[in-house]
């Protein structure tokens, strides 16, 4: 349970081999290649650097289409279900097949690009359906619009009280202008026509437009308004006929997403390929370049490479204080409690492995949190669908087994405070029946929850002092290591022991009096170190070294009071989950016969699984920040990079492969 050790490797080899070999490495994906000299070949990356913009395009134009078809054409699968996954044989395309993706892929962008043509027609004959609906039943050729000395407008006003003001205005100012009232819309807007002297219609148009007249159009009319109407259906009708067969083309491609998921990846793995292809060092009739690969298979690699190819390979171990990428080795246990480290960061590689320490406390906390048998059940069942019914892999996988042993724990801890879905054998049985509590109930003696939980606390801190302990050994300053944590111990340990009395941990006078003497000189000890040492490495000035020593005793007091303090909100979700299934408890139990039985069974099952949920995600959430903050801060500085192997990365599928390196 380490970081892995990890050898330098080189690889020297003619140009002509360059391609093959860099496929037959990325499908091994056991090598990180280091980034080239930047004084390698810049004529070749400007050549490829085209082809490499429309590589990403293509992909991006097909990761939307994809995400369009899968929102118009789900495909149903179960629950969970991971990628597809193809042979070797169907990765490899074909020219004939990648031409067979691209047909597809432009028959569905040409489809939708058709589609929302048509819709945008559609649209605007909706429109004019709408304004023309009211003059159905008008038999007039809408048409007409002037004689030889007359013009004729169309239209309408917003209201009949606009109409009374305008008719009398026009009858005061324009005695040749005359107006016919041919009917109303559903709002009550007058249909109107009128007809004016042709030299006058401006000064009429002009009147109407204060008045907001809205005209009816003409480019739009063929005779009478219905017999527009019934053109506009049968046009209608053709538009909506022409969308169906696009939408019927985008089916037939939905039906076939998989040659587009296939050729996406097959581009990814392409560009990926290109991008490490464009950084390799480069002579004239050669290619080099350096990587990173796992100890244990640097032979393995090496002498694949030059069974195949010709090349010249040499490895070496990384050196004492040389920064390397991280591959973590743990086992099962502490393997699946990784997701939480990766969310975070991840140790250099001069750091100790945090999860042979980080994964028990961190179990054993989120159990604590939790802390309900009956909850715990039920996560415990769900992890397990999703690992062996469902078959989760990747981070889903990790997370999944992660919070599987964290269930465990939630039972564990359940029974220890005799909790099972809060008090519900207790309220469904008026007190009757309760369920065994093995140590105490949180509910009945908060305080002495706080007490052990901050006290937990302090030995989750102590194992991060420890580990930093550990990394200052490595780094060759165990000296320092000791004197930076071992005098905290003695302080920390010793105030503990003063408050073993007034926390009721220690009944007895003579206990509580002896406990007191040896805190007195634990921290007297601790004192003297910190103010002795605290101070070393800068001015050999008393003053300032003490002055140094009182300024580190302040903050890391006051930090460790800080941390310690921090614990205290296992005690809050300890009583929040207990307290909301108290309430759900009472909900579900307070009525009877089958009505009673209804309530238990609804109120009951909702509330207890809401309350699962809310104090699951509380559980992970607490859980992990007493890591980071409290637990990581003795210790960690995660300032390196986790391995990331020259391999084929995909987004959509899975590649069935047989023989890699690295799986």
């Amino acid at each position: 349970m380490a970081i892995s050790k990890m050898s330098y490797m080189t690889v020297v080899g003619m140009s002509q081999e360059r391609d093959a070999v860099l496929e037959a490495l990325m499908k091994q994906g056991a090598l990180q290649v280091i980034e080239a000299d930047p004084e390698s070949d810049e004529s070749s990356k400007a050549a490829s650097s085209g082809e490499f913009a429309e590589n990403v395009d293509l992909r991006n134009r097909l990761v939307r289409t994809l995400e369009a078809i899968e929102r118009r054409f789900p495909e149903k699968k179960a629950m969970f279900s991971g990628k597809p996954t193809v042979s070797e044989a169907e990765f490899e395309m074909s020219d004939y097949d990648v031409e067979l993706a691209r047909q597809l892929f432009n028959k569905y962008e040409s489809a939708v690009e058709r589609e929302n043509e048509l819709r945008s027609e559609l649209n605007t004959l909706a429109q004019r359906q709408q304004e023309l609906l009211p003059w159905r039943d008008i038999p007039l050729d809408l048409t007409v619009r002037e004689t030889e000395l007359t013009e004729i407008i169309y239209g309408t006003l917003r209201d009949e009280r606009s109409l009374r003001e305008l008719v009398a205005e026009i009858n005061e100012e324009m005695a040749t202008a005359t107006v016919f009232h041919l009917g109303s819309t559903e709002s009550k807007s007058p249909l109107l026509a009128f007809v004016e002297m042709k030299e006058d219609a401006p000064h009429l148009r002009a009147r109407l437009a204060a008045y907001e007249f809205k005209a009816l159009p003409t480019q739009v009319l063929e005779g009478t308004a219905r017999r527009t109407l019934d053109k506009y259906a049968q046009q209608e009708k053709s538009l909506e006929e022409e969308i169906e067969r696009q939408v019927e083309q985008m089916k037939e491609v939905a039906d076939q997403r998989l040659k587009l998921m296939l050729y996406h990846d097959v581009l990814l793995v392409r560009a990926d390929k290109e991008s490490v292809d464009r950084e390799l060092s480069n002579t004239q009739y050669t290619f080099y370049f350096d990587a990173w690969i796992d100890a244990a298979k640097a032979e393995e690699v090496k002498r694949f490479l030059l069974e195949n190819f010709d090349l010249a390979v040499t490895y070496r171990a990384s050196e004492a204080d040389e920064q390397h990428p991280v591959i973590l080795k743990n086992n099962k246990f502490t393997e699946s409690f990784e997701v939480v480290l990766e969310m975070y960061g991840s140790p250099s590689s001069s750091e100790a492995d945090p999860m042979p320490v980080m994964a028990p406390f961190y179990m054993v906390i989120f159990g604590m949190m939790l802390s309900d048998v009956g909850y715990g059940l039920l996560l415990l069942l769900g992890c397990l669908f999703m690992l062996f019914k469902a078959k989760v892999g990747g981070m889903m996988g990790k997370l999944a087994r992660m919070l599987t042993l964290s269930a465990v724990a939630s039972i564990i801890w359940g029974f220890i405070f005799g909790g099972f879905f809060g008090d519900l054998l207790t309220a469904a049985t008026d007190g009757r029946v309760n369920f065994p509590v093995l140590w105490f109930d949180p509910m009945q003696d908060p305080i002495k929850l706080l007490t052990f939980s901050l006290f937990f606390g302090v030995v989750h801190l102590f194992a991060g002092m420890a580990l930093d302990i550990r990394n200052k050994q490595v780094a060759g300053d165990l000296i320092g290591g000791l004197l930076d944590n071992v005098s905290w111990y003695l302080i920390i340990g010793g105030l503990f022991l003063m408050l073993a009395g007034p926390l009721g941990l220690v009944s007895s006078a003579a206990t509580v009096e002896l406990l007191g003497q040896i805190a007195k000189w634990m921290i007297i000890v601790g004192g003297v170190i910190v103010l002795l040492f605290a101070g070393r490495g800068g001015s050999w000035n008393p003053l300032v070294r003490v002055g140094k020593a009182l300024l580190s005793v302040y903050n890391n007091l006051t930090g460790f009071l800080s941390d310690i303090l921090s614990y205290s909100r296992i005690l809050a979700l300890v009583l929040a989950t207990s307290v909301i299934a108290q309430v759900v408890n009472i909900l579900a139990t307070g009525g009877s016969g089958i009505g009673g039985v209804l309530m238990f069974l609804i109120a009951g099952g909702a509330g207890h699984m809401m309350n699962l949920a809310l104090s699951g995600l509380s559980a992970y959430v607490h859980a992990a920040r007493l890591q980071y903050v409290e637990f990581f801060g003795k210790f960690f500085e995660g300032t390196g990079e986790y391995f990331a192997p020259f391999r084929r990365n995909t987004k959509y599928v899975e590649i069935e492969s047989k023989g890699e390196v690295n799986k």
